[in-house]
């Protein structure tokens, strides 16, 4: 199982490979990222369809790259808590 789902996440991490990599170890399709941008900010939101869920995440930063981060964080954040009684389900599917 990917270590995402089961190690705490800290701050410096790949969250946007990280999420792919979970992805691609579950066979999932891969996330979808819409980035809008004002004067100063970058509004990043994510979404993952996960065996018929929707999963959302969004992040804002003054970067592209850190609001993509913060997008990818969230939906592993909820990847994680769902894991802990999903991941059985996951796992089966996944074979």
């Amino acid at each position: 199982m990917h270590t995402a789902l089961v190690k705490p996440l800290k701050e410096g991490q790949n969250f946007v490979g990280m999420l792919v990599d979970v992805c691609q170890t579950l066979r999932w399709e891969t996330p979808v990222y819409t980035m809008v941008s004002s004067d100063e900010w970058f509004i990043c939101e994510c979404e993952l369809s996960v065996l018929g869920q929707q999963l959302e995440g969004s992040g804002v930063a003054k970067k592209k790259k850190l609001a993509k981060s913060i997008a990818a964080r969230e939906i592993l954040e909820q990847l994680r808590e769902r894991g802990q009684q999903q991941l059985q389900e996951w796992l089966e599917r996944a074979t």
